[in-house]
C-alpha cells in the first residue's frame, strides 16, 4: 500500500512537470469591461467610449477584425497587442441616427485559440431636449365607475426656459390637468378617467403647445382600456390550429386546454353559469376563495368535433345585476 502511494505521488509530480513544461504558449485576449451603458443622453450628441484588451499571453495578439450594430462606428483600434500589453478599441454612436433606446452589439475577433471571439455591449438611453418621463404616453386600464388618475413628467432640458401654453385633447374618455412643478423646467401632466367612459380600448394623441422653438408641439400617446364590472381576462378564447390526433391524444390533452377567469372585483360571492353554441367544448368553472373571481377550464371533446375552422362565443350568466350576462367570442381551427 506504502509503495503505491509513493508511485502515485511520482506519477502526479511528473504530470505537473510535464504540464508546466509542454504548455501551449500563445496569445491571451482579456477584456476587463464587456458592457458599457451610458444611461441618458440628449439627442444629437455623440456618445463616444473605448474599451481596453489586454494580452496576459506570451505571444502577440491580433485582432482580426472588429463587426458592429449600426450606426456604431469604430473610430480607432490597434491591431497587433504585444505579450503583456494592452491597447483600446475606440467607438462612437451619433444619437440622432438612433430611436429612444440604443442595444448596440461589438464582436472582436482575435488569434486567442483559446477564446476567438468576445461580445461586447453599447446601450443607453437617447432623451429629447423637452423629455417625457418615463414614456410619452400614457397604458391607463381601468374599471367602468372607477376614478382612475395616472401622470407623466414633463422636463426641460434647453438652455431657455420652457413653458406649456396649452394642453390639447379632444376625448371624452378622461380629461387632464397641468402643475408646475419647476417653472420653466419641469412640469407634471395628469389623465383622469372618465368613470362612465365607453368600455374597451382606444388609442388617442395629446398635443402639448410649448415656447420651445426646437419642439413647439410635443405629442403624448393616451392608450386606456376601459373594463365591465364583470370582464374576462383573456377577453377571448383562441385555440389556434390544432390536429385532431392532438386533441384525442390524452397525453396532452391538459396542454391544449384553456383557462379563462372571470373577475367581479366587487364581489365575494360571484356565481357563473355556462353554455356554449360551439357543441364541442367542454367547460367546467371553479371559484376562488376570495370569491371575486371565477376560474373557467374550456376543452374540446375529439368525438364530437371534425375537422374545419370553427368560430362561436361562450355565455357567461353571473349574478352581479349589472353585467348579467357576458359572450366570449371562441375559435379554433381543427386539422387532420
Amino acid at each position: 500500500m506504502r509503495l503505491l502511494t509513493r508511485a502515485s505521488l511520482v506519477f502526479l509530480l511528473f504530470l505537473t512537470l510535464a504540464t508546466e513544461l509542454f504548455a501551449f504558449d500563445g496569445p491571451k485576449a482579456e477584456f476587463p469591461q464587456t458592457t458599457f451603458q451610458f444611461g441618458k443622453v440628449l439627442r444629437g450628441s455623440v456618445v463616444e467610449h473605448e474599451f481596453l484588451i489586454r494580452n496576459t499571453g506570451d505571444q502577440a495578439l491580433t485582432v482580426k477584425g472588429v463587426t458592429m450594430s449600426v450606426p456604431l462606428r469604430l473610430l480607432h483600434m490597434v491591431p497587433t497587442v504585444p505579450p503583456g500589453g494592452e491597447a483600446k478599441l475606440k467607438f462612437a454612436l451619433n444619437t440622432n441616427e438612433v430611436g429612444n433606446f440604443y442595444e448596440g452589439m461589438i464582436v472582436v475577433a482575435t488569434d486567442d485559440p483559446a477564446q476567438p471571439e468576445f461580445q461586447l455591449t453599447f446601450d443607453g438611453n437617447i432623451i429629447s431636449t423637452v423629455e417625457i418621463s418615463p414614456m410619452p404616453a400614457f397604458y391607463v386600464a381601468s374599471q367602468r365607475g372607477q376614478l382612475k388618475e395616472e401622470s407623466l413628467e414633463i422636463i426641460n432640458h434647453q438652455p431657455d426656459p420652457l413653458h406649456i401654453e396649452s394642453v390639447e385633447s379632444s376625448s371624452n374618455r378622461f380629461t387632464l390637468r397641468l402643475v408646475t412643478i419647476e417653472d420653466g423646467q419641469r412640469y407634471r401632466l395628469f389623465l383622469k378617467m372618465n368613470p362612465n367612459a365607453e368600455l374597451g380600448k382606444k388609442d388617442e394623441l395629446i398635443r402639448i403647445h410649448t415656447t420651445s422653438k426646437e419642439h413647439p408641439i410635443v405629442n403624448v400617446g393616451a392608450h386606456t382600456y376601459v373594463r365591465d364590472h364583470v370582464y374576462t381576462f383573456p377577453p377571448a378564447v383562441e385555440f389556434g390550429r390544432l390536429r385532431l390526433a392532438d386533441i384525442s391524444d390524452t397525453k396532452i390533452a391538459d396542454a391544449l386546454t384553456q383557462r379563462l377567469v372571470v373577475y367581479d372585483r366587487d364581489r365575494t360571492d360571484l356565481q357563473v353559469r355556462l353554455s356554449s353554441d360551439l357543441p364541442f367544448l367542454s367547460m367546467i368553472s371553479r371559484r376562488a376563495t376570495t370569491g371575486d373571481r371565477s376560474e373557467v377550464f374550456v376543452s374540446v371533446d375529439p368525438a364530437r368535433i371534425a375537422p374545419g375552422n370553427y368560430s362561436g362565443t361562450i355565455e357567461i350568466i353571473t349574478n352581479d345585476a349589472r353585467v348579467p350576462k357576458l359572450k366570449v367570442p371562441v375559435s379554433i381551427a381543427v386539422q387532420r
